[in-house]
């Protein structure tokens, strides 16, 4: 029998380190290796937590249960019948080992994957971590060579067990709860922990739309002749809360402009902006989401796969953007590696040569959590191509960008007041690209700065300015979009954004926001799965139902809807995880609530007629939401019914404008297709050819079917 058993997460994870470790012979569910060792492995959670009517037969009827339900102690049983036949080769190679190496995702849920086998099998041997941040030949060598004491991961399992049995404990009571008393025939209230305030997200920015009273404000574009130098457009835009709302008022404005004259106050500065951050899940699944058109769980499998099978990226589970310290001497060699792709070869040759390595910022091992920022490994990415290929480049440019100088740039802001009001021109000049090279070279810009990027003309300061003419612009306020799924991350991971309690606001600020960056992505998903979320051109609704749950929720259990309680939960759980809080507080906190609650709900008496269903609360499909994009105003577009069209992720997209053709343009094509005249469709996710355009360039560029 074994002396020691290496306790993997999955398949391959076990191939790579039995591979490491020397394979002698292969087996049924394990590997022997050099040694008389053995290297097994799991498939995810091969152990799920007992139904409620698994504990009783009575749980079986929803209407007669008593709630809330609370497992004494919480039950668990193989999965299905592979798990139970990869547990019983698991127990036999515990049967006579001397110790357990853990070998599984360097996570909360990976550690609670190999933690709750163990249990279940009654292990009671010394217990050691690998920490594996990739599955690298180098770094499974590093990470067995020094191999960590169990007792120093063992509360990530806690973290992730109270997760799961909070997660139960909400979801079986309030989902029973309120459905027997609100739902409909053949419909199901979910409430969850994370997935309701979420939820509440979408519903509350729906109703914003839904309530949105479009107003018209007025601008002024004024032409002002500096003295000896020649004229300037400035504007007259007044923030949201000064703006001119009469037109007389701006016509008066725009009138005593002519002939009026004052000195120009001209502010020149030099200045400089560093890279963005490394990647962590979060930031990549926004930026997948804008540049890509991924939403977030193809943003995940495809950043899972790049790290499982190909290698070429680190663990992608991540909320941290550092790298530690001792990672910048590897910059040089990753660089290099870089080199050898088209997109990006001379830039990061240059960096290669003289990388730019910010120790006390990007590279930082004080602000490191349970992972470091998503980064490159060193495996050759040249064979990569489709989702992979492009999402590898993402990571690419990032970790490039951070190895370039700083993006320097002078900034102007020219000023005219001729009376009470301040005319302003702004402009800014790049005196050094810097860091953007790396998405200047055929990728997307990844400047948000709304400072208007042209150049003005030299003017000295106190130069004096003669008013030419004005125009009145009017221009209309915009409402909220509907969010993507980017931004619904991002607005999760920010949550303290969308609370107007300044108290709330203010604790919600030092929390970690709904969920986790390991979990965002799969609870959205799952809200999609359920038919409660809409994706329609790239953007999120809530369903007829999802509507109305929240609308129920808010009215007689709103703690559950309400982020603040989630986001507090969830750094109860992160004190659990760095073992500094336990389980049982954590529970019974939530029990309590449950109690309080599941009164509140049974107390409720709603007749059938006024029940939530589909039927009854269908989800609208005649409105079209206005975008908030592009110009300012106009009037809301005529209600239509969408005809969805087959996308590559399988979620309706637009139809396209009549006229026009799509086109087939390659991430690193970009450029190349502006450079033809292409417009890019946010809506839709690709390039296409106005009407009326020639067509033959973009053929022979490839770009159109022949």
């Amino acid at each position: 029998m074994p002396a020691k058993v290496y306790l993997c997460e999955k398949y391959n994870q076990a191939s790579d380190i039995a591979g490491v470790l020397g394979v002698v012979r292969r087996h049924d569910g394990w590997f022997e290796v050099k040694g008389g060792d053995a290297v097994t492995f799991a498939s995810g959670h091969l152990l799920a937590l007992l139904y409620p009517e698994d504990y009783d037969p009575a749980y079986s009827s929803w209407q007669d249960s008593v709630l809330p339900i609370v497992p004494a102690p919480f039950r668990h049983r193989p999965r299905d019948s592979r798990a139970a036949g990869q547990l019983k080769v698991i127990r036999g190679l515990l049967a006579g080992a001397s110790r357990v190496v853990l070998c599984t995702d360097p996570d909360r849920e990976g550690e609670l994957i190999g933690r709750e086998i163990l249990r279940e099998l009654r292990w009671s041997g010394p217990v050691e971590r690998a920490w594996l941040p990739a599955l690298t030949k180098p770094i499974i060598t590093k990470a067995l060579a020094a191999l960590l004491p169990g007792a120093k991961t063992a509360p990530l399992a806690d973290a992730a067990l109270a997760r799961s049995q909070a997660d139960w404990l909400i979801g079986m009571n309030l989902t029973r709860g309120l459905s027997r008393r609100l739902a409909g025939r053949k419909t199901c209230l979910n409430v969850g922990r994370v997935q309701t305030p979420t939820l509440a997200l979408l519903v509350r920015r729906e109703r914003e739309i839904a309530s949105f009273v479009q107003q018209s404000y007025f601008e002024i574009r004024a032409v002002v002749e500096a003295s000896g130098i020649g004229p300037v457009e400035m504007r007259y835009a007044p923030p949201a809360e000064e703006r001119l709302v009469v037109r007389a008022d701006a016509q008066a404005i725009a009138a005593s402009v002519a002939g009026a004259v004052a000195s120009i106050r001209s502010k020149e500065e030099a200045k400089s902006a560093p890279p963005p951050a490394f990647y962590a899940l979060s930031s990549l699944q926004i930026d997948a989401d804008r540049l890509l058109g991924f939403d977030a769980d193809r943003t995940l499998k495809v950043a899972q796969a790049l790290y499982d099978e190909k290698k070429v990226l680190t663990y992608p589970r991540t909320d941290c953007a550092h790298l530690p310290d001792e990672f910048a001497a590897d910059a040089p060699a990753l660089l290099g590696l870089l080199a050898g792709m088209p997109e990006l070869a001379a830039v990061a040759a240059r960096a290669a040569a003289a990388p730019v390595l910010r120790t006390g910022s990007h590279y930082d091992s004080s602000k490191l959590k349970s992972h470091h920022a998503i980064t490159l490994t060193g495996t050759d990415p040249s064979g990569l191509t489709g989702d992979e290929r492009e999402l590898f480049l993402l990571v690419a440019r990032r970790f490039l960008a951070a190895h370039l100088p700083d993006h320097e740039y002078i900034s102007t802001t020219l000023t005219w007041m001729p009376g009470a009001h301040a005319f302003v021109a702004r402009g800014r000049v790049p005196t050094r690209a810097g860091w953007k090279e790396a998405f200047d070279a055929g990728g997307p810009e990844e400047d948000g700065d709304d400072e208007a990027a042209r150049p003005l003309p030299k003017i000295p300061d106190g130069t004096q300015g003669t008013g030419k003419s004005a125009a009145v612009e009017e221009k209309t306020t915009r409402p909220p979009s509907r969010f993507t799924e980017g931004q619904l991350i991002d607005a999760m991971k920010n949550i303290a954004r969308f609370v107007t309690d300044p108290a709330a606001k203010s604790r919600l600020r030092a929390t970690s926001g709904l969920g986790t960056d390991a979990t965002r992505s799969p609870m959205i998903a799952e809200l999609k799965k359920r038919g409660h979320i809409v994706r329609e051109k790239g953007r999120l609704r809530p369903s007829g139902v999802a509507t109305a749950l929240i609308g129920a929720v808010e009215k007689h259990i709103p703690a559950w809807a309400d982020p603040v309680t989630t986001a507090l939960w969830e750094d109860e759980l992160e004190a659990i995880a760095e073992g500094k809080g336990q389980i049982k507080p954590f529970l019974d906190g939530i029990v309590a609530k449950l109690r309080s609650d599941i009164a509140v709900l049974d107390a409720l008496s709603v007749p059938w007629s006024e029940r939530i269903s589909a039927e009854a609360n269908p989800t609208p499909v005649a409105a079209k939401a206005p975008r908030g994009r592009g110009k300012a105003g106009g009037r809301p577009a005529p209600a239509k019914t969408p005809q969805p069209a087959s996308t590559a992720s399988g979620t309706p997209s637009a139809a396209p404008a009549a006229g026009r053709t799509d086109l087939r343009v390659a991430f690193a094509d970009k450029d190349k297709a502006k450079a033809l005249g292409a417009r890019w469709d946010a809506d839709r996710r690709t390039w296409y050819v106005p009407a009326g355009a020639a067509l033959d360039p973009f053929r022979n560029a490839g770009f159109l079917a022949a």
